[in-house]
């Protein structure tokens, strides 16, 4: 499924919640960006970063976490931090 996934799906639940579980309990995130990336990737469909924003104060590395959604479903993807923002950590994903 993860090869099937594609820019679109995630640019249409952007700003919406996306539940990231941890060792910790489940962390509520929000898609905060979409963007196609420039690779000559061997995929079926063009490949892609998403950004997902924590709440303020929540610290994780990167890693494999899983992910839940009403409509992209449950994913386990890895992620990384790329930013702390306001104090909120900005984490990519990447589809490559």
């Amino acid at each position: 499924m993860l090869d099937r996934l594609t820019l679109e799906q995630f640019a249409d639940v952007r700003g919406e919640p996306i539940v990231l579980e941890t060792a910790q309990g489940d962390v509520v995130t929000e898609l905060v960006a979409s963007e196609l990336l420039s690779s000559p990737s061997p995929r079926a469909v063009p490949p892609f970063r998403a950004v997902l924003r924590t709440p303020a104060g929540w610290q994780g590395g990167q890693g494999i976490y899983r992910l839940r959604h009403p409509t992209l479903g449950a994913l386990e993807l890895f992620l990384v931090p790329i930013a702390q923002r306001d104090g909120r950590l900005e984490l990519e994903l990447v589809f490559n």
